[in-house]
Parts: structure tokens; sequence; C-alpha cells
């Protein structure tokens, strides 16, 4: 397991601009506060998904391929860090390919707290239009038991490429946007419900709405 002292993904911190002796105006330049270098040794931390479980933060989040191409992981990986105040991270460890159907990468995490369970979902990488959102479990946050049904999504039919990628969770979504169109929505859902592999589309959609509106 490496520990890296780190921080938070973007954290924006207000420079103020003198010009002639005078404060002029204020410029808000986001600061890299977490970045992961132990594969290439420059700081670098995608698709960042942050959960609070067990009294702690917990990221995950996407890290590229090892600069050595002689290091037996291949592929993108998922990293993992942790921190108490959302501020200062340490890294405690990855997710890398361990099936057949991830060997050349995964990346791209979404986690959801369930019954004191985290579920990640997650896409795979290098196949072109046979990427696929798969999925795994754990109780410890760091140690993961993949699906066995994985792949667990990859869209099939004449009106898409084949590609699943980038899996997130609706609710988040809603949450962090309360703006959203919701009519807009409820009417595109309402057209893609026509299609008989996704006739409950928009009753999946009212029923998360009512679900964070009521809290």
């Amino acid at each position: 397991m490496f520990i890296m002292r780190v921080s938070i993904v973007i954290l924006l911190t207000v420079v103020y601009v003198a010009v002639s002796g005078q404060e002029r105006s204020a410029i808000i330049i986001p600061a890299m506060m977490f970045g992961d270098r132990s594969r290439t040794g420059t700081p670098f931390s995608k698709d960042p998904h942050v959960i609070r479980f067990q009294g702690k933060y917990l990221m995950y989040y996407s890290v590229q391929p090892y600069s050595d191409k002689s290091n037996p992981v291949k592929g993108w990986g998922i990293g993992i860090a942790m921190s108490n105040d959302l501020i200062n991270w340490e890294k405690i460890g990855e997710i890398t390919p361990s099936e057949d159907y991830e060997s050349k990468g995964l990346c791209a995490p979404c986690a959801r707290l369930i019954d004191g369970t985290i579920h990640l979902f997650y896409q795979t990488y290098g196949n072109g239009k046979n990427d696929a959102i798969c999925h795994a479990w754990s109780s410890d946050g760091i140690y993961f038991t993949r699906d066995p049904s994985n792949p667990v999504f990859h869209p099939e039919g004449a009106w898409t490429c084949g590609r699943a990628i980038d899996a997130e969770d609706i609710k988040n979504i809603l949450v962090k946007n309360p703006n959203l169109d919701f009519g807009y929505i409820r009417k595109w859902l309402g057209e893609f419900s026509q299609i008989p592999e996704s006739k409950d589309a928009l009753s999946v959609f009212e029923k998360i709405l009512k679900d964070i509106q009521d809290k």
C-alpha cells in the first residue's frame, strides 16, 4: 500500500491583483490541490467521485497508464484516496485490471454507498465500441469484488455506436443541478420510454426526483 500526501481535486483560490498600488479586481484561479504522481511522475487525477464512508471521505478517480512500459500493470486504472477534511488526502490504493474484459484498462468510477457497502460502477477502456459499464462492491472501500455478470451494461441497437462510458449516478446529477429543466427532461424521457427496453425510464426518473424533493 502506498501513501501520498495530497489535497482536494479542485479548490478555487482568490488572488487579488494590484495595479499601480491599488486593488482592482479579484481573479479566481483554480488551484490543482490533488494530483497522483505515482504512475508517471506528473500529477494526474481524472473523473473524481467522492463519498463519505465510515467517518471519512473516499475519492475514486482515473489514473493513466504507467510511463514505465515494463510495469506489469497495463492500461488505465482507478486510484483511491482518503481524507478526513476534504482538503488533505492520502492515496491508499488502486483498482487495477483483473478480468479479461478489463485487461486493457478501467476508469471513470462512480461510487454509491448502499446499506454499508460501496458499489462502484466503472467503464472498461481501450476496446473501442466494445467498451462497457462494469460493477464491483466493497465493504472497506479498498478491496472490490467484481460482479459475476460483468459487463452489466452495453448498449445495443442501430441507434448506438455500441460503446458505454462514464457511468454516473443520476441522483447525484439532480442534487448538484437543482435548476435543470425538468420539463425538457420529462419530454425527452417520455419519448425514450416508447422503446420497449426503456419503457420505465420516465417512471424511474420521477421516483428519483420525488425521493430528492421529499428530503
